[in-house]
C-alpha cells in the first residue's frame, strides 16, 4: 500500500486566510487517518491470504491422506471380494467333479458337498497365488486360467493333478512369452486334449509335443496329466531363469503388493460383510420411515424455495412501483 503524506504550512499574517489554513490542516489529518486505515486493510488482506493458503495446504494434505490410506483400503476390499468370488467359482467346478460319497461310502447331500468343495477351493486359490507370485501372475489371472483348464480337465484328472498341471502350464507360458489373454482362451481346449493352434500358446504347446493327436490318445488311455507333465514340466526350471527379466520382475512386484493389501484386510472382511448385511436389513425394515423422512426434507426444501421466490417477486414489484 502507498503511504500518502501531505504537509502544508501557511506563513501569512492576513486574517482572511485563517479559515483556509484550518481546512487544510483538517485535510492533512484526514489523509493521515486514511493512510492508517490503508495499512490496516493491507494487514487484513495479508491475513486472509495466509488463511486461504492454510486451507489449500489442508486440502492438499487430505488428498495425500486419501492416496495413502483410503485408496489402498478400497483396493484391498475389492481384492478380497474378487478372492471370494474366485473361491466360489472354483468351488462350483470342484463340486461338479466331486463324488457324491466319501471314501467311507457315506452319501453327501448338496450342502455337505458344497462345504467340502469350498474348503478345497480355498486351498487351490492359495496354491495358485503362491505359483503366481513365483511366476509374476496375479491370483486373478492364475485362478481364471485354472478355471478354464479344470472345467474340461476335471473329467480326466484329479484336483491335485490339475493344480500341478496348471503350474507347469503357467511356467511354460512364462518361458514362451505369450500373453495372459492368449493363455486363457487356450486352456479350456487344452484340458479337453485339443491343441488350439489358432492361438500363440496353442502353437507353442503343439510344437512342444502336445499335439491334438498325442493328447487325444493320452486322454483315452487316462494319461493326459502324465503327458502334460512330461512335455511341459521341464520348462519350470527355465521359468526360474526368465523370472529375472524386467517384465516378470515388475509383474511379481505388483502381485506382491496385491497380496499384501488383500492379506491386510482379510481378517476384517467377514465383519464388513456382516455389517453390510445388517445395514441392508435395517434399511429394508425401516424403508417406510426413511422414505417419509426424505419426503419431509423435500417438502421443507420446496417450501423454502417457494418462499424465497415469492420474496424475490415482492422486491421486484416494489422496485418497479417506486421507479
Amino acid at each position: 500500500m502507498s503511504k500518502v503524506i501531505a504537509e502544508i504550512i501557511f506563513n501569512v499574517k492576513k486574517g482572511e486566510l485563517t479559515s483556509a489554513n484550518k481546512e487544510l490542516k483538517s485535510t492533512q489529518e484526514n489523509l493521515a487517518h486514511a493512510n492508517k486505515e490503508s495499512k490496516s486493510f493491507g494487514s487484513s488482506i495479508g491475513k486472509t491470504t495466509l488463511g486461504l493458503g492454510a486451507l489449500g495446504l489442508a486440502a492438499q494434505g487430505l488428498s495425500i491422506l486419501k492416496d495413502v490410506f483410503v485408496t489402498p483400503i478400497k483396493e484391498a476390499i475389492a481384492l478380497n471380494a474378487q478372492y471370494e468370488q474366485l473361491n466360489n467359482s472354483i468351488a462350483s467346478l470342484i463340486s461338479i467333479n466331486h463324488e457324491n460319497a466319501t471314501t467311507t461310502g457315506k452319501m453327501l447331500n448338496a450342502q455337505e458337498k458344497w462345504q467340502i468343495a469350498l474348503k478345497q477351493s480355498k486351498q487351490v486359490v492359495d496354491d495358485l497365488k503362491i505359483s503366481g507370485l513365483e511366476l509374476g501372475y496375479s491370483v486373478s489371472d492364475m485362478s481364471d486360467m485354472f478355471k478354464g483348464f479344470y472345467s474340461t480337465a476335471g473329467s480326466s484328472m484329479s484336483l491335485e493333478q490339475a493344480k500341478n498341471a496348471m503350474k507347469a502350464i503357467a511356467a511354460a507360458a512364462n518361458v514362451s512369452g505369450v500373453s495372459v489373454d492368449s493363455l486363457k482362451v487356450t486352456l479350456d481346449s487344452l484340458g479337453s486334449g485339443i491343441a488350439n493352434t489358432a492361438t500363440d500358446f496353442g502353437r507353442f504347446v503343439s510344437a512342444m509335443g502336445l499335439s491334438t493327436e498325442e493328447m487325444s490318445k493320452a486322454k483315452q488311455e487316462g494319461k493326459l496329466y502324465e503327458l502334460i507333465m512330461e512335455k511341459l514340466g521341464p520348462l519350470s526350471e527355465s521359468a526360474a531363469f526368465s523370472a529375472n527379466s524386467y517384465a516378470v520382475s515388475m509383474a511379481k512386484l505388483n502381485s506382491t503388493f496385491d497380496d499384501i493389501k488383500q492379506s491386510a484386510i482379510a481378517p476384517f472382511f467377514d465383519s464388513m460383510k456382516q455389517s453390510l448385511a445388517s445395514l441392508t436389513q435395517f434399511l429394508s425394515t425401516h424403508k417406510d420411515t426413511i422414505v417419509s423422512v426424505f419426503q419431509g426434507i423435500l417438502d421443507i426444501i420446496s417450501t423454502l424455495v417457494s418462499a424465497v421466490f415469492e420474496a424475490g417477486m415482492m422486491v421486484k414489484r416494489y422496485y418497479c412501483s417506486s421507479h
